[in-house]
């Protein structure tokens, strides 16, 4: 199943916002995390996860 199904499935089977509302407990959002961010109150989530964008010539750490 493709990434992008996978996720219309989950959001269709548990009920996921697609924007940010004070009654929802999981918010998917597509974007720019920093602008994503700054749009939400503060003290309105527990958890932020994101995603870096790839191909970008980062090297990453060899330590967790």
């Amino acid at each position: 199943m493709k990434q992008m199904d996978l996720l219309i499935k989950m959001m269709e089977e548990h009920e996921i916002s697609t924007s940010f509302n004070d009654k929802g407990h999981i918010v998917v959002e597509i974007g720019d995390t920093l602008s994503i961010l700054k749009k939400l109150p503060n003290n309105s989530f527990k958890l932020a996860v994101s995603s870096p964008p790839y191909n970008i010539g980062k090297e990453y750490e060899k330590q967790v």
